[in-house]
C-alpha cells in the first residue's frame, strides 16, 4: 500500500481590521471575464464643479439677424480615491488591468452596478514587507450623487 499523500498545502489566513468604507469595484479583465476587488475609501469625496460652456447661438428675428451668447448649466462630478494594501505582485498586476479597460463598475451590496471612470492608478512598493499598496481614483458620472445611490 502506498503512503497517503497530502494534496493541498495548509492555508493560512491573516485576520485584518475590517474595511471602514468598503467599495467593490468590478472590471473586465484581459481574459474577457470580470475581476473584482474590495477597496477602502480613504478620504472624503472630491467634488469638481465647472461653469457651463459659453457658446454662441444664432438667434434670428424677422427684421435683423442677431447673435447672442448663452451659457450652459454648470455641472459637477464626484471623484473618490480607493486604496488597498498588502498586495502581492500578481495581485497588483491583476488590478492594473483597470487601466486598459473601459468597463469599470462599482457594485452595491444588492448586486446592482454603475459604470465609473478609473484614472490616476498608483502603486507603492514597500521593500521591507515586500508588499504593494494600490490606489485608484474613480470618477462618477456627471451630476450624480454616489452617496445617495449607495445607500438606496
Amino acid at each position: 500500500m502506498a503512503a497517503p499523500v497530502e494534496v493541498l498545502a495548509p492555508i493560512i489566513y491573516n485576520v485584518k481590521d475590517p474595511c471602514v468604507n468598503p467599495v467593490m469595484l468590478l472590471w473586465l479583465n484581459s481574459l474577457g471575464g470580470f475581476s473584482q476587488w474590495m477597496f477602502e475609501r480613504k478620504q472624503v469625496a472630491e467634488v469638481e464643479t465647472t461653469l457651463g460652456d459659453i457658446y454662441e447661438e444664432p438667434f434670428f428675428e424677422i427684421e435683423t439677424t442677431n447673435r447672442t451668447l448663452r451659457q450652459r448649466d454648470s455641472s459637477y462630478s464626484h471623484g473618490w480615491t480607493l486604496q488597498t494594501e498588502d498586495l502581492t505582485t500578481d495581485e497588483v498586476l491583476a488590478l492594473a488591468e483597470m487601466k486598459t479597460t473601459e468597463a469599470v463598475y462599482v457594485m452595491k451590496q444588492d448586486g446592482t452596478t454603475l459604470g465609473v471612470i478609473a484614472e490616476g492608478i498608483t502603486t507603492i512598493y514597500n521593500r521591507y514587507s515586500k508588499k504593494h499598496i494600490f490606489s485608484v481614483k474613480i470618477n462618477w458620472p456627471r451630476d450624480f450623487n454616489p452617496e445617495r445611490w449607495l445607500i438606496s
